[in-house]
């Protein structure tokens, strides 16, 4: 038996279109069998690389402790792949993401936000210095190459917050998505002039976004 986390009402994933809104959910535990059903599965210890996993021994405890406990269920904040997550390395993430091709990504890196386009299929457009990943380092207020890259969404994220964050949409018309997506592939590889204050990661994102290059972030 394992211990699962369920919304009351439904039973459906995290990724359902009725779990957007927040609801009670409540840990269960049930079958491996029953829970898997006749849907294709895999062992995914998918954060390792960047945790140390607990004692196997805690895990199960603490997992056993929490059947029965009702939970408030959130797709952004506590799905199930939270409660996994936080049995097996001792904090909730979630590498799960709901973003349309065309939607800007914020990403927060501790004081500093690094932005990039989301063009479907698990993957990312970003433009940035190397090593350099976010606008407001140290290193990248002053001028300096930078280059457009393609990535991995989850590779560009790592274990850092993000939020779908279309910032500027309540000011401008977005571009249609696919003219957004179209663009942003056709800017991969280039090399431009990167400055903090002319021209981030932030500039070229909303650039793709809008038509324009914008930026909100103040430098202190």
């Amino acid at each position: 038996m394992i211990p699962v986390i369920r919304r009351d009402r439904s039973g459906q994933s995290s990724g359902s279109s009725e779990s957007l809104s927040s609801s009670t959910g409540k840990v269960e535990r049930e079958k491996f069998t029953d829970v898997v059903g006749n849907h294709r599965y895999q062992v995914n210890n998918l954060l390792d690389k960047l945790f140390k996993p607990r004692e196997p021994s805690i895990i199960v405890k603490e997992a056993c402790a929490m059947v029965g406990r009702e939970l408030q269920y959130h797709v952004d904040t506590y799905n199930c792949e939270h409660f996994a997550i936080e049995m097996r390395y001792g904090k909730a993430e979630s590498r799960q993401f709901n973003g349309k091709p065309g939607d800007l990504i914020e990403i927060n890196r501790g004081p500093y936000k690094q932005w990039a386009v989301y063009i479907g299929e698990n993957e990312v457009v970003h433009f940035g210095t190397e090593g350099v990943q976010s606008s407001g380092s140290s290193e990248s207020l002053s001028s300096s190459k930078g280059k457009v890259k393609c990535e991995k969404f989850t590779d560009v994220v790592g274990n850092h917050r993000y939020q779908v964050n279309n910032l500027l949409d309540k000011t401008f018309e977005p571009r249609e998505p696919s003219i957004i997506v179209k663009e942003a592939c056709e800017m991969v590889g280039r090399e431009l002039q990167y400055d903090l204050v002319k021209y981030s990661c932030e500039h070229f994102a909303i650039e793709m976004r809008y038509g324009k290059a914008e930026s909100l972030q103040v430098c202190i």
